[in-house]
């Protein structure tokens, strides 16, 4: 299983690109830009496509909202990477819902495919959303009282850890909820110590057994010059981390 996390996906291009394996310009991506399409603010969607343009993919975009359930697997059947967009998270998981894409999607990622999230597409891919309700206005999805989400992986992105406009959002998010949840807060600014994105390799096991994870943490201490990336591996279901040592530098 390969995972992806960050908050602005433009802002950690030089560490996704290393992420990925092989020749980058022979990987198929799908583009859902979902969740962006009910904000006023969508920078970060164009953005996301020029790093991709930049690594020399044509990612195939698919507003889920605008295809029946059916078409919508046959695109993402093709995909060896699946990028998820920003905006509302619960619009977002909605749809997701409504083209019963959870349990298919994640079998995906867990044979194989590739899952980028990006800000709502990163806390999306978390076991339950409720938690963003701080930070995104649930009435986007209407009628959804059940927030089960992706699950791909078993913590809790804390997305744009002090940046604005989300500083207020986020520390009410921790406050609220670091004793119950297992939050990882994410943040692309320079300052020392922040976690730029979340990066998870792991092979998968036929046997239906969850095996050891390899989990790479991009830190910003030296953001734009550098990244250091720090392994912990962790047993399964990602409950038992082991002591950070250093691991490599892009």
């Amino acid at each position: 299983m390969r995972a992806f996390l960050c908050s602005y996906f433009a802002g950690v291009e030089p560490a996704f690109k290393n992420f990925l394996r092989g020749n980058p310009s022979q990987q198929q991506v799908v583009f859902i830009p979902t969740a962006s399409t009910v904000e006023n603010t969508t920078f970060y969607v164009q953005d996301a496509l020029n790093v991709f343009k930049n690594l020399g993919l044509t990612p195939d975009i698919l507003d889920i909202a605008e295809v029946d359930s059916e078409t919508a697997k046959l695109r993402i059947e093709q995909a060896e990477v699946l990028y998820i967009s920003g905006g509302n998270t619960f619009y977002l998981l909605q749809q997701l819902k409504s083209k019963d894409l959870i349990n298919f999607i994640a079998e995906k990622v867990r044979h194989g495919m590739m899952y980028v999230g990006e800000s709502a597409g990163a806390m999306v891919a978390s076991p339950d959303i409720e938690y963003a309700r701080i930070m995104d206005d649930s009435d986007a999805a209407l009628g959804m009282f059940n927030f089960k989400a992706l699950g791909i992986v078993d913590f809790y992105p804390a997305v744009h850890e002090e940046e604005e406009p989300f500083v207020q959002a986020v520390r009410r998010m921790k406050s609220e909820y670091s004793d119950k949840l297992d939050l990882v807060p994410i943040n692309n600014s320079r300052a020392p110590g922040l976690r730029a994105a979340f990066a998870l390799s792991s092979r998968f096991s036929p046997s239906g057994r969850n095996p050891p994870h390899s989990v790479f943490t991009l830190n910003t201490a030296d953001f734009g010059s550098s990244f250091f990336i720090r392994e912990r591996l962790e047993c399964s279901r990602m409950k038992k981390l082991l002591p950070l040592h250093p691991f490599t530098r892009l």
